[in-house]
């Protein structure tokens, strides 16, 4: 299973509503990834909130929300719970420690799709730093 990071929503959201000889390179990856999975993909409340601010700053909100909530309808987003939180707070100082911080929403979402045993699927260069335990995926490279 896959949980999708911002940059890829993005990606799939921003594509799909263009003929395919105009979608940039990354939206055609993403889309064809996303396409040919044998299961559905999930994301998380904290993607839904970033993608909900770049609808607030796009020229054309009200398009872009009806957008973004026309991809969550096949796209689902999971539970953050207690244990998505406990993983974050033992993460963060394990990357501290190490002086391998990462920026607490993209540290969050890794964790989500960790707890969950879902493989991350992201275009951050950040989620480098990981401990080797999490599984991160790039469709667009």
């Amino acid at each position: 299973m896959y949980l999708l990071d911002t940059n890829h929503c993005s990606y799939i959201i921003n594509g799909s509503y263009k003929q395919s000889i105009y979608r940039k390179d990354q939206e055609n990856k993403a889309i064809t990834a996303f396409e040919n999975l044998p299961h559905p993909a999930y994301t998380c409340d904290v993607v839904v909130g970033e993608m909900y601010f770049g609808a607030e700053t796009s020229t054309n909100p009200t398009r872009t929300y009806q957008r973004i909530e026309t991809f969550l309808l096949t796209v689902s987003p999971v539970i953050t719970d207690k244990d998505c939180w406990l993983l974050f707070a033992k993460t963060k100082v394990e990357l501290n420690n190490k002086a391998t911080p990462i920026k607490d929403f993209d540290l969050l979402i890794a964790c989500i799709a960790h707890r969950y045993g879902y493989i991350l699927v992201s275009n951050d260069l950040v989620f480098k730093y990981l401990p080797t335990s999490f599984q991160v995926e790039n469709w667009v490279i």
